[in-house]
């Protein structure tokens, strides 16, 4: 049974909060808690959060303006879609939704505008865990952060979200695997990965990679919040498909100012069965597709119809796909509505015949499918809890940023030691005999995992291999900092 977070007894004056002072979990959770129905008032913008800052000092989290809200919806809607329908069990946050990262050994609670957490991760929570912030601390695997961070990489705002993800959200502390910086109103994309530097993809479609299995982010989608005036019909008809869904089609047609004959978006040209795909943007050809999807009922079609019929003539002359069976019906429309809505429920239902066929064939797909991801399920399971354990040691460990000159010479020498097996063709097994170390020793080395050997452990392993060997250090200073070199 879940366990009730314990009431804080002691009254905080909410109007008057130092934010100076450190104040504990309990504290914490109690503020956060008063403000789900009060609102603060902070250097000019409305507070109805705080996150906890290693020091224990409250952090204003304002509230989101309309449009970003959106787009961090859309996220994490489209997240949560793949986790149901994909089965991953894990669980999808939003900004509402802590977590402890440990910053210098200290509680720091942050607020990832959206997170998942993987499934096995969630099986293993304590009630205290789940409920509190009083448990032992977890993080989540992937993370999202949307903001105004401006058109460049020199501006403060950059500056401080990219220290967020180096130094808070993606540390040693923490098993986050990969994070996007996101910024809708001037189309940037940062990529953060475990072990590797940012990247700046460009403004498109992201891919979850290995973390988010299948899972791409439909930038398309998020761009309809950003320019709710973009699109086209056709590109309606998608979103209904999809989402199946008609409620309210015609006014949003209305509202959003469709134009009858745009050129399809490339998202929705993908996204379409390859029947609908088509180079042709008449109102015609966009007819034609209307009258096999069996999801708009012929009322929303006459309705759609209706808005763009001035220029239908027109656009049948100019079409190369408009032929004399699709006018003698437009005729028919303009002379008697009920005719045509006929016409449109014949070939819905010679759609929904055509339809059922195909979803029986799909029905034997997917079971073949099924059987054969059921057969790997296992397999790539124990792989994914292998790779995402944070005391995995696979692959090579990076020099520090700040390294020391011990670190530096430690670092030359594996490197040193590596060449020298890549040059005389040695396995880790022969070279470990060669040195009389253990695979494991060995591996150390070849990985240059610095923090487990010592610098007179190193000169003795290369003794063995550069009998004589020495160190020497050679600093030289050119004109704004040291470098440090190490021979062997």
């Amino acid at each position: 049974m879940a366990k009730t977070p314990k009431a804080y007894n002691q009254e905080i004056d909410l109007d008057n909060l130092d934010l100076e002072r450190s104040y504990t979990l309990e504290e914490f959770e109690y503020i956060n808690s008063r403000l789900k129905n009060y609102t603060l008032e902070i250097d000019g913008k409305p507070v109805n959060l705080f996150e906890l800052d290693k020091n224990g000092k409250l952090v204003p989290m304002p509230q989101t303006p309309f449009r970003r809200e959106q787009v961090v919806a859309e996220i994490a809607g489209q997240l949560r879609n793949w986790n149901i329908q994909t089965q991953q069990g894990g669980g999808v946050t939003t900004s509402q939704g802590g977590f402890d990262f440990v910053i210098d050994h200290e509680t720091a609670i942050r607020a990832p505008d959206v997170a998942f957490t993987p499934k096995h991760i969630v099986l293993q929570l304590t009630d205290e865990q789940a409920w509190t912030f009083q448990g032992a601390p977890f993080t989540p695997t992937f993370l999202v952060e949307v903001a105004d961070i401006e058109e460049d990489t020199d501006n403060s705002k950059f500056k401080e979200a990219d220290e967020r993800f180096k130094n808070e959200l993606i540390t040693r502390s923490t098993v986050v695997q990969l994070g996007w910086l996101i910024d809708p109103q001037h189309k940037r994309i940062y990529i953060y990965r475990r072990g590797r530097r940012r990247s700046n993809p460009g403004w498109g479609d992201i891919s979850g990679e290995n973390v988010l299995p299948g899972f791409v982010l439909d930038m398309s989608l998020i761009n309809r919040i950003i320019d709710p005036t973009s699109g086209s019909i056709f590109d309606v008809f998608y979103i209904c498909m999809r989402f199946g869904s008609v409620k309210n089609l015609a006014d949003f047609a209305k509202e959003s100012k469709i134009t009858a004959n745009p050129p399809l978006s490339k998202q929705t040209q993908t996204n379409l069965p390859v029947e609908n795909k088509t180079t042709q943007t008449s109102l015609a050809t966009q007819t034609k597709s209307v009258q096999t999807n069996p999801k708009l009922v012929p009322e929303v079609v006459e309705a759609l119809l209706s808005d763009t019929i001035k220029n239908l003539e027109e656009d049948l002359t100019s079409s190369r796909q408009a032929n004399q069976k699709l006018l003698e019906e437009v005729n028919l429309f303009q002379k008697n509505k009920e005719l045509i809505k006929e016409a449109i429920e014949f070939h819905l239902n010679q759609a929904q015949g055509f339809l059922s066929t195909y979803d029986m064939s799909c029905s034997a797909a997917r079971e073949i499918i099924r059987k054969k991801l059921a057969r790997e399920e296992q397999e790539f399971a124990k792989y994914l809890e292998r790779v995402e354990d944070p005391n995995y040691q696979g692959g090579s460990w990076a020099l520090p940023e700040n390294a020391t000159t011990s670190e530096k010479t430690k670092y030359e020498l594996c490197e040193k030691v590596i060449r020298y097996k890549r040059n005389k063709q040695l396995t880790t097994e022969k070279l470990a005999q060669k040195v009389q170390l253990s695979k494991a020793e060995m591996e150390d080395i070849l990985y240059c995992r610095i923090d487990y050997l010592t610098l007179d452990r190193l000169l003795s392993y290369t003794d063995k291999l550069f009998a004589p060997s020495q160190v020497e250090i050679i600093i030289k200073e050119p004109k704004q900092r040291k470098r440090i070199f190490a021979r062997a």
